[in-house]
C-alpha cells in the first residue's frame, strides 16, 4: 500500500471512530435522567402560559396580602393613610374601567379571574347578589375594605387622644 493511500484510511478510521464518538456522545445525552425528566415536564406543563397564568394571579394575591397586612399589624396612621389611598385609586380604576384592572389582565391571558371564581364560590353556598356583574363586587368590596381602615385609624387616633400607650413595633418592618 502506498503511504497516500494508507493517510486516506487513516484518516476515514479517525472520522469514523469520532463520528462514533459523537454518537455515543449524543445518545449518551440524549438518554440521561435529567433529560428525561426535563421532556416529561415539558411534555406536561406548557411553560410559556404557565408563567403568564401565574404572574397576576401572584400580583392580585400579593396586593390583597400586602394590604392585609399594613391594616392588620400597623398602627403608623401614616402607613394605614397610604393604604387608604392605594385601595381609594383601585376602586376609582374599577369605576373608570367597569372592573378591576388585575381582574381584566386575568381574564385576557387566563380566561378566568379570582373575582370570577370567588363569585362561584358564594353562588355554591347560597350567597349571591341580585345580579352578575363582577363590578358591583369589587366595588362593595373595596368599600368594605376602606370602611375596615377607616375604623382602624379612628380607633388608633381615639386611643391616642386618651394617651393610651400603644405597642408600635413599626422598626420591624421599615
Amino acid at each position: 500500500m502506498s503511504s497516500k493511500t494508507k493517510q486516506k484510511k487513516d484518516k476515514k478510521d479517525k472520522k469514523h471512530k469520532k463520528h462514533k464518538k459523537d454518537k455515543s456522545l449524543y445518545t449518551f445525552l440524549k438518554n440521561n435522567i435529567v433529560r428525561k425528566w426535563s421532556n416529561a415536564f415539558n411534555g406536561t406543563y406548557d411553560l410559556k402560559t404557565l408563567f403568564k397564568k401565574e404572574i397576576y394571579s401572584f400580583f392580585h394575591h400579593f396586593y390583597g396580602f400586602i394590604i392585609c397586612f399594613i391594616v392588620v399589624f400597623s398602627t403608623n396612621i401614616n402607613y394605614l393613610l397610604i393604604s387608604i389611598l392605594i385601595v381609594a385609586l383601585d376602586g376609582i380604576s374599577i369605576i373608570f374601567l367597569h372592573q378591576c384592572p388585575i381582574t381584566m389582565l386575568e381574564r385576557k391571558y387566563i380566561g378566568d379571574s379570582d373575582s370570577h371564581f370567588r363569585q362561584r364560590i358564594m353562588e355554591k353556598l347560597g350567597i349571591s347578589y341580585q345580579c352578575d356583574h363582577i363590578y358591583e363586587q369589587q366595588i362593595e368590596f373595596v368599600i368594605n375594605v376602606l370602611f375596615i381602615i377607616t375604623m382602624k385609624l379612628y380607633s388608633i387616633m381615639v386611643l391616642r387622644t386618651f394617651k393610651f400607650k400603644l405597642n408600635d413595633d413599626s422598626e420591624l418592618y421599615s
